[in-house]
Protein backbone atom coordinates (compact mmCIF):
# COMPACT_ATOMS: atom_id res chain seq x y z
CA UNK A 1 0.00 0.00 0.00
CA UNK A 2 1.17 3.52 -0.83
CA UNK A 3 1.67 6.19 1.81
CA UNK A 4 -0.59 9.07 1.34
CA UNK A 5 0.27 12.50 0.76
CA UNK A 6 -1.30 13.14 4.63
CA UNK A 7 0.81 10.22 5.85
CA UNK A 8 3.89 11.88 4.53
CA UNK A 9 2.98 15.26 5.65
CA UNK A 10 1.98 13.85 9.04
CA UNK A 11 5.79 12.13 9.39
CA UNK A 12 6.93 16.03 9.46
CA UNK A 13 10.05 17.53 7.71
CA UNK A 14 11.14 19.69 11.16
CA UNK A 15 11.73 17.39 14.62
CA UNK A 16 12.73 18.87 17.52
CA UNK A 17 15.94 17.19 18.45
CA UNK A 18 17.96 16.96 21.89
CA UNK A 19 21.55 18.25 21.05
CA UNK A 20 24.39 18.48 23.34
CA UNK A 21 24.41 21.86 25.25
CA UNK A 22 27.49 24.02 26.17
CA UNK A 23 28.31 22.37 29.64
CA UNK A 24 29.23 18.87 30.42
CA UNK A 25 26.02 16.68 30.68
CA UNK A 26 23.93 19.75 29.33
CA UNK A 27 21.35 19.15 26.18
CA UNK A 28 19.44 21.30 24.45
CA UNK A 29 16.60 21.12 22.40
CA UNK A 30 16.24 22.63 18.57
CA UNK A 31 14.21 22.11 15.88
CA UNK A 32 15.86 20.96 13.04
CA UNK A 33 15.09 20.26 9.28
CA UNK A 34 16.91 17.96 6.90
CA UNK A 35 17.72 20.05 3.63
CA UNK A 36 18.83 18.31 0.60
CA UNK A 37 22.68 18.80 -0.17
CA UNK A 38 21.69 17.77 -3.54
CA UNK A 39 18.92 20.23 -3.93
CA UNK A 40 20.99 22.84 -2.27
CA UNK A 41 23.78 22.51 -4.68
CA UNK A 42 20.96 22.24 -7.41
CA UNK A 43 19.79 25.82 -6.82
CA UNK A 44 23.33 27.30 -6.32
CA UNK A 45 23.13 27.00 -2.31
CA UNK A 46 26.55 25.52 -2.37
CA UNK A 47 29.06 27.67 -4.46
CA UNK A 48 30.66 26.24 -6.99
CA UNK A 49 34.63 26.38 -5.76
CA UNK A 50 32.66 24.30 -2.97
CA UNK A 51 30.94 21.76 -4.91
CA UNK A 52 33.78 18.88 -4.71
CA UNK A 53 34.01 19.53 -1.03
CA UNK A 54 30.30 18.70 -0.92
CA UNK A 55 30.30 15.66 -3.27
CA UNK A 56 32.83 14.39 -0.74
CA UNK A 57 31.13 14.65 2.21
CA UNK A 58 28.08 13.51 0.39
CA UNK A 59 29.83 10.45 -0.33
CA UNK A 60 32.10 10.00 2.62
CA UNK A 61 35.03 10.43 1.05
CA UNK A 62 38.17 10.56 2.64
CA UNK A 63 39.54 13.39 0.25
CA UNK A 64 36.32 15.89 1.43
CA UNK A 65 39.05 18.45 2.93
CA UNK A 66 41.46 17.73 0.11
CA UNK A 67 43.59 20.06 -1.66
CA UNK A 68 44.83 23.61 -1.10
CA UNK A 69 42.16 25.09 1.19
CA UNK A 70 40.01 21.73 2.27
CA UNK A 71 39.92 22.14 5.82
CA UNK A 72 38.19 26.00 5.13
CA UNK A 73 35.94 24.68 2.43
CA UNK A 74 34.96 21.54 4.40
CA UNK A 75 33.60 24.11 7.43
CA UNK A 76 31.99 26.35 4.59
CA UNK A 77 30.29 23.18 3.10
CA UNK A 78 29.18 22.40 6.93
CA UNK A 79 28.05 25.61 7.78
CA UNK A 80 25.78 25.95 4.53
CA UNK A 81 23.71 22.72 5.59
CA UNK A 82 24.37 23.89 9.17
CA UNK A 83 22.43 27.27 8.55
CA UNK A 84 19.51 25.37 6.32
CA UNK A 85 19.07 23.03 9.05
CA UNK A 86 18.07 25.02 12.13
CA UNK A 87 15.17 25.68 12.07
CA UNK A 88 14.09 27.49 15.41
CA UNK A 89 16.01 29.00 16.43
CA UNK A 90 17.66 29.78 12.86
CA UNK A 91 21.91 30.47 12.60
CA UNK A 92 21.05 34.26 12.45
CA UNK A 93 19.07 34.41 15.14
CA UNK A 94 21.81 32.16 17.32
CA UNK A 95 24.07 34.89 15.57
CA UNK A 96 21.86 38.14 16.28
CA UNK A 97 21.78 36.88 20.12
CA UNK A 98 25.95 36.41 20.15
CA UNK A 99 25.47 32.67 20.63
CA UNK A 100 28.36 30.30 18.67
CA UNK A 101 27.59 26.91 18.78
CA UNK A 102 30.07 24.68 19.65
CA UNK A 103 32.07 22.18 17.24
CA UNK A 104 30.09 19.57 18.68
CA UNK A 105 26.70 21.07 18.23
CA UNK A 106 27.60 21.61 15.15
CA UNK A 107 28.97 18.17 14.31
CA UNK A 108 25.99 16.79 15.65
CA UNK A 109 23.74 19.40 13.43
CA UNK A 110 25.19 18.17 10.29
CA UNK A 111 25.37 14.65 10.97
CA UNK A 112 21.35 14.51 11.67
CA UNK A 113 21.15 16.62 8.50
CA UNK A 114 22.65 13.41 6.84
CA UNK A 115 21.34 10.50 8.42
CA UNK A 116 18.31 11.65 10.76
CA UNK A 117 18.08 10.87 14.49
CA UNK A 118 20.13 7.97 14.52
CA UNK A 119 22.91 10.01 14.25
CA UNK A 120 22.81 11.14 17.05
CA UNK A 121 22.74 8.17 19.26
CA UNK A 122 26.60 8.29 19.89
CA UNK A 123 25.97 11.97 21.60
CA UNK A 124 23.47 10.20 23.60
CA UNK A 125 25.28 7.11 24.66
CA UNK A 126 26.04 6.56 29.08
CA UNK A 127 28.52 4.44 30.11
CA UNK A 128 27.12 1.19 30.94
CA UNK A 129 28.49 1.43 34.56
CA UNK A 130 27.34 5.22 35.62
CA UNK A 131 30.20 8.12 35.42
CA UNK A 132 33.61 6.66 33.76
CA UNK A 133 35.16 9.57 35.37
CA UNK A 134 34.21 8.45 38.97
CA UNK A 135 34.60 4.89 38.05
CA UNK A 136 37.66 3.86 40.49
CA UNK A 137 38.34 0.49 38.34
CA UNK A 138 39.28 3.01 35.76
CA UNK A 139 41.83 5.19 37.76
CA UNK A 140 45.64 4.73 37.47
CA UNK A 141 47.37 3.71 40.47
CA UNK A 142 47.95 6.38 42.91
CA UNK A 143 52.02 7.67 42.75
CA UNK A 144 54.18 6.16 45.16
CA UNK A 145 56.78 8.89 46.21
CA UNK A 146 60.93 8.26 45.86
CA UNK A 147 62.31 8.57 48.62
Amino acid sequence: MVTSISELRALGTVQEVELPGWGAGETVTFKLGRPSLMLMVRDGRIPNRLLSTAQGLFTGSANAAGGENGFQDMIDVMLTIVKATLVEPTYDELSQAGITLTDEQMVAIFQYSQNGPRALERFRTKPAHGDADRDERNAQPRAERDT
